[in-house]
């Protein structure tokens, strides 16, 4: 299709949608296929989920196995209706705006002016695997003395070594899952493509893949759009533009994304505290994943720490005192963690690790 007929903004968004997907190795799919199945018994036997649910989890899961179905299909339509509910009257027309999951290997999302004038959002299936990997590890290590622990079978520093060895894979532009499979630290049970999903995972990923579009929601509603410095970027067949934001556009974007989840009159004070929580694991994330040199010259985009420091500022009006000294404390564990994988030696990491490709 040429992208210059005027299309419609559905479908300029198909047009960049790219045609090289690279499925699971069949018997890798297989598994995780069954780990799936069980994994939502479980959570409906454990009541975590009512049973009329069963199939909408189901093929939110199933839709990883179909790149045309995960690019607009129950993962997207899930993420796309919490951030809707959270916008505001005034915000309805952002409502029309498509969006849709790309196959690419960057860590990131973006908003894309379309040949109409107006925008669609990208955001990239890197996205889903990498901080699903993360937040296991993170939430294995924050939950080791709960009623309740995740992967209790491992090390502190396993999961500490893990986390760091996914953000070094990221660094590199790599899409793919990387888990030590060998050795000590071998977590392949736990994190990657054969590992059983936790409903805890699944809802830190729901809640901070929601910021992240309704970050890009904000940056059209601003109108940031509208900047005359461009970059030039592939999408498959196209050459697209993505237009570079300041500093303090980013800052404004998020500011829109935290205000909209923060004033959210369907969700508890427990909701937003999760939602707080998964915020600071991605930009923590995203903070492990920037090297020394690209937190001097980030672009359009300031360093995620600086991000997460003021998103913490805006959030701390919207609670009481007492809980706010609770939400400080799982953001300090939060920290606390990430800063223990950085203490890390490269030369651990080298200890072995298996790739699969994802789509």
């Amino acid at each position: 299709m040429n992208i210059n007929a005027n299309p419609t903004d559905q479908e300029f968004l198909e047009s960049l949608m790219i045609s090289e997907w690279r499925p699971l190795p069949s018997e890798i799919n297989e598994i995780q296929r069954a780990l799936w199945h069980q994994a939502v018994e479980e959570m409906i036997e454990s009541k975590q989920i009512e049973p009329e649910r069963r199939e909408t989890y189901l093929n939110i899961l199933l839709d990883q196995h179909d790149p045309r179905k995960m690019f607009q299909g129950n993962n997207i339509e899930r993420i796309k209706k919490k951030a809707i509910d959270k916008l505001n009257f005034e915000e309805s027309e952002l409502h029309k705006t498509p969006v849709g999951i790309f196959s690419t290997h960057e860590l990131n999302a973006c908003a894309i002016r379309t040949p109409s004038g107006t925008a669609v959002i990208a955001l990239y299936i890197s996205l889903w695997f990498y901080l699903k990997s993360s937040f296991f590890c993170v939430l294995a290590i924050a939950l080791r003395n709960s009623e309740t622990p995740l992967g209790e079978h491992h090390s502190d520093e396993t999961y500490a070594i893990n986390l760091l060895q996914m953000a070094e894979a990221a660094k590199k532009g790599i899409q793919l899952i990387v888990m030590t499979k060998t050795g000590e630290h071998s977590i392949a049970d736990c994190v990657g493509p054969s590992a059983s999903p936790d409903y805890r995972v699944v809802a830190s990923l729901v809640e901070s893949l929601t910021f992240i579009l309704l970050h890009e929601y904000g940056h059209i509603f601003h109108g940031h759009l509208n900047s005359e410095l461009i970059r030039m970027k592939v999408c498959g067949e196209n050459k697209i533009e993505i237009y570079l934001t300041s500093h303090e556009q980013e800052y404004e974007a998020d500011c829109f994304a935290i205000k909209r989840i923060l004033e959210s009159k369907k969700d508890s004070e427990e909701m937003k505290s999760l939602s707080l929580f998964s915020i600071s694991m991605l930009f923590h994330f995203f903070d492990l994943c920037e090297s020394e040199r690209s937190k001097e010259i980030m672009g359009s985009h300031p360093p995620s720490l600086n991000r997460l420091k003021k998103i913490i500022n805006v959030a701390e009006n919207y609670f009481a005192k007492d809980l706010w000294k609770e939400i400080e404390k799982s953001l300090i564990s939060v920290e606390n963690i990430f800063n223990s994988a950085k203490k890390f030696e490269i030369s651990l990491l080298e200890v072995g690790y298996e790739i699969y490709n994802t789509f």
